[in-house]
């Protein structure tokens, strides 16, 4: 199999998976809600025949909407997670079309900011700097040997 066609089937697969998880997380956020609304219910109806049917129901409940809470986040974790896997892949898909610059301009520039925001690197080329003028960040690089 050719990589361009695998790397297309593959984002076709996370795009549908992708699809399916978005539906799920819809669906978590109606049962978080469902849950506290049979909470309200519960104080309602089952008040005037004890408290202890209230506290029981009530805390049963709970337990339901914070598993549900635990699910959603697992859920939000696989679309990041397969958002970034789509993000792989087309990136995959741009290098072997051979438009890799882009994405290494990109990396050369996360890895600018990354290393004046995390360390003691001088601001000063960045005063000078003028949009589409390159040469600073790589000369800031190759000083700092990155």
């Amino acid at each position: 199999m050719a990589p361009g066609i695998f790397y297309k089937e593959r984002i076709d697969d996370l795009q549908k998976d992708l699809k399916k998880l978005q539906q799920r997380k819809s669906g978590f956020g109606w049962l978080r809600f469902g849950s506290i609304a049979a909470i309200i219910v519960a104080f309602y109806v089952l008040w005037s025949l004890s408290v202890w049917y209230v506290i029981i129901v009530s805390i049963l409940l709970l337990v339901v909407f914070i598993r549900l809470l635990f699910a959603d986040l697992k859920n939000k974790a696989a679309i990041e997670r397969t958002i970034h896997l789509t993000n792989i892949n087309n990136d995959e898909l741009k290098f072997l079309d051979g438009n890799y610059l882009q994405t290494i301009c990109m990396q050369t520039i996360w890895i600018f900011l990354e290393q004046i925001l995390f360390s003691n690197i001088s601001t000063e080329p960045l005063q000078k700097w003028e949009a589409g003028s390159w040469p600073h960040i790589y000369k800031l690089l190759q000083a700092k040997k990155l």
